[in-house]
């Protein structure tokens, strides 16, 4: 490793990281980097309602990878015990408003669509988004039961403004996918 663990901690410090994760992710291990968050908040003495967008915005966000992530391990046969990989950071920026990123792969094929709906997403006003996000909402859920779209939706409505992510090449098949949400208070 390039760099030691006690530099990479300076370095999280100092740009106001309150927690990192980069792994494996499981229903299980998301319930309990949730309750550290939260935790973790309440110290920032965060206000509740923003501290509940946070940590919205990180299961959102965290059930992405969880669903979506290219990059899995089928511990049994069943899907039920698959591992997602990805990683997962909330912050405070120089202004000291709280984000949530997120980055995992996805499956070259799968980036335009995710694209295409990110920048829809990005140019539409918040009453556009309410209304979009009721109308997702009397949608039937999709035959392979991941939601009806609304994750995506409702990060852009509890964002302060344009979300912003990026695709960076990670091999033949894949890009890295990063999305980070700023939260509007």
């Amino acid at each position: 490793m390039d760099i030691t663990m006690y530099k990479l901690y300076q370095n999280l410090k100092a740009n106001d990281i309150l927690m990192t994760y980069c792994g494996a992710f499981a229903q299980e291990s998301i319930e309990g980097i949730g309750n550290a968050i939260r935790k973790n908040l309440a110290a920032e003495e965060a206000e509740t309602s923003t501290a509940l967008t946070v940590f919205s915005i990180f299961i959102e966000q965290v059930q992405n990878i969880l669903n979506y992530s290219a990059e899995k391990l089928t511990v049994r046969e069943d899907d039920e015990h698959e591992l997602r990989f990805g990683m997962a950071i909330v912050g405070r920026n120089p202004a000291g408003k709280f984000f949530v990123c997120c980055g995992n792969k996805v499956l070259k094929e799968d980036m335009p669509v995710i694209k295409e709906k990110l920048e829809m997403l990005n140019k539409l006003s918040r009453e556009d988004l309410k209304d979009l996000y009721k109308k997702q909402r009397r949608n039937v859920l999709p035959l392979n039961g991941k939601g009806a779209g609304l994750g995506l939706i409702e990060m852009a409505r509890k964002s302060e403004g344009p979300m912003e992510y990026s695709f960076e090449p990670a091999g033949t098949d894949w890009f890295f996918f990063s999305i980070k949400v700023t939260v509007r208070r």
